[in-house]
């Protein structure tokens, strides 16, 4: 959100100069997921007001067009890919288990009023997939293959005159010491220590990236597990309600693990589909 935030300054004719501890492909944001998904624990209920509603479609529509001019780009950094959703149970069962396992934050939601911008759901019957359970939806999402798209937004700034210094930050105060008069503040979960904001919180478990695999080109999203394949590798999560203010951020090899044998239950053999 940095990179994209100097982009659009200058493109309002700011000199615009960009200082942070990492690299973009050092920063936290270069392991997120990679997918379109715009209202995802965006706010709270709370903070779902009719005017916060009508700001986020707006900024929803013109992302989302813009994010289009980047398609067929070099280095595919936005594609469309197949996504599919599978279930034990009726998804309407599903949803509402989601629900409740949210925990005490309720999340604000507002995928209804943008729903014209993408591909329905289609509902496919048991026989007509490759999975081995009885509810399953296919539809089509927007991917993010983040090193190349870190890449582009890197260029671009670069080319447009910014600059980037490596500096650190312990405390509010060290942002008197720049000589720039204005600051835009784009740490994200680096605000908890930066500005002792405990109020930031994790609100997602960890992720696996395993190598690529140019032949799995769909993503997949079951009751516990999702996987996105992505050209810099195929991303694995495991869903939790203990996820949730969850700030323990050492790698966890057995949920990882257990990510993949989740995703293993859910394919049926090749030769059991013939």
């Amino acid at each position: 959100m940095g990179l994209t935030t100097a982009l659009l300054l200058q493109q309002s004719g700011v000199n615009v100069t960009i200082y942070a501890k990492d690299r973009p492909n050092e920063a936290r944001s270069a392991y997120a997921t990679g997918v379109w998904s715009p209202d995802s624990r965006i706010c709270s209920e709370e903070g779902a007001t009719p005017a916060f509603a009508a700001l986020w479609e707006k900024m929803c529509r013109d992302s989302f067009r813009k994010y289009q001019t980047l398609l067929g780009v070099a280095g595919t950094p936005v594609e469309w890919r197949d996504r599919y959703s599978v279930s034990s149970i009726p998804f309407e069962e599903l949803k509402k288990k989601r629900e409740a396992e949210e925990g005490p934050y309720k999340f604000g939601k507002f995928g209804d009023l943008v729903k014209n911008l993408t591909p329905g759901a289609e509902e496919l019957a048991p026989g007509t997939h490759p999975f081995g359970v009885p509810y399953v939806r296919r539809a089509t999402s927007m991917v993010f293959n983040i090193a190349s798209f870190q890449r582009i937004l890197m260029q671009d700034f670069l080319a447009e005159g910014g600059r980037m210094v490596r500096k650190e930050f312990n405390t509010a105060a060290d942002f008197a010491t720049l000589p720039e008069k204005t600051i835009v503040h784009a740490t994200g979960y680096g605000a908890r220590a930066l500005l002792g904001d405990e109020s930031v919180i994790p609100v997602r478990g960890q992720l696996a990236l395993l190598i690529p695999q140019p032949e799995v080109n769909y993503s997949l999203s079951g009751e516990d597990v999702s996987m996105v394949s992505r050209s810099d590798g195929i991303v694995v999560q495991t869903s939790k309600p203990t996820d949730f203010n969850n700030t323990d951020e050492i790698p966890n090899r057995a949920d990882s693990e257990a990510g993949v044998q989740a995703l293993a239950k859910i394919m049926v053999p090749l030769w059991r589909a013939i």
